[in-house]
């Protein structure tokens, strides 16, 4: 099963604060239709797109500070790649999920790093 790079996600404590640097200094835009309060998708000029993720929504365990991150990897088919997660005995974090533009689950990568794979709708 092969797993595109998706985006990386920032957990920052302030998000307002850092939507202003990323959008303002950097200048990157923000996708409205992919964001919310606690949850800003930018997209840069070129490259990869970056989420910025409230530092309150890591899930437990990890403890909620600024600078963490979360590789999201996205696949064609979800249910395919969740049992070839489970099937290498990968520790699961959530079931699969739906956020409102596609679904995803989330697991601990080999040195307990966030991943989160996710498929999104057509």
């Amino acid at each position: 099963m092969k797993h595109g790079f998706g985006l990386l996600g920032i957990y920052v404590q302030d998000i307002e604060k850092a939507k202003a640097f990323y959008t303002d200094f950097l200048g990157m835009q923000v996708v409205p239709e992919n964001s919310s309060s606690t949850f800003v998708y930018l997209n840069p000029v070129k490259g990869t797109p970056i989420a910025l993720q409230a530092a309150s929504t890591l899930p437990e365990g990890f403890p909620a500070r600024a600078g963490a991150y979360e590789l999201n990897l996205e696949v064609d088919d979800l249910e395919a790649a969740r049992k070839a997660w489970e099937a290498q005995n990968v520790e699961m974090l959530t079931d699969i999920q739906d956020m409102g533009i596609g679904r995803w689950f989330r697991a601990k990568g080999p040195e307990d790093q966030l991943i989160s794979v996710y498929q999104m709708y057509s």
